[in-house]
């Protein structure tokens, strides 16, 4: 969705931005087979705080509590049709169990409108019509520099598609 996620990745060389913590897991661009450069950089892990939006908004804080709630009773009572969504569902689970997912959800909340909106503010309802996606994001082969002008971003962008289609790699499998 939208909004605040609970953990995210920036270059190594950034501060995380208000709201957000270092976990201490790193990874260098090297690793991924998309690298062509002469120069590496590295990413580090972070994580939403407990304490983003403590005390900002009570309201909005009590409903992201419920829909938290909410999401845990509706997916204890869900399994899984196969190994593949048992472990996702678990995944999920393990995030909604730890205390910065009530920031999270809170981002979310405040991203997406939902929360100004009264009419959807039914938490038990919200809770239930949720559907898990898994998504695998694709890297831009090959991966540009932290350090690439706005312009050869868009000329990556642009070309992607008929990189890969010319590559013969299929852009719903991730490499």
């Amino acid at each position: 969705g939208t909004g605040a996620p609970a953990t995210r990745w920036i270059l190594s060389s950034q501060e995380a931005p208000v709201g957000y913590v270092k976990n201490g897991m790193s990874f260098a661009a090297s690793n991924f087979p998309e690298f062509e450069g002469d120069v590496d950089w590295s990413y580090d892990k972070i994580d939403i705080r407990e304490d983003a939006f403590a005390g900002e908004d009570p309201e909005l804080e009590a409903f992201a509590g419920e829909i938290r709630d909410g999401l845990i009773e509706h997916l204890a009572a869900r399994a899984g049709s196969d190994a593949w969504e048992e472990s996702t569902l678990a995944v999920v689970r393990s995030v909604l169990d730890k205390p910065n997912s009530l920031a999270a959800i809170q981002g979310t909340l405040r991203m997406s409108g939902a929360f100004a909106q009264k009419a959807t503010r039914n938490a038990a309802d919200l809770a239930k019509s949720v559907r898990i996606y898994t998504m695998f994001p694709q890297m831009p082969s090959p991966m540009p520099a932290p350090t690439a002008t706005p312009e050869v971003l868009r000329e990556e962008m642009d070309t992607r598609a008929e990189r890969m289609r010319q590559s013969g790699r299929d852009p719903h499998v991730d490499q």
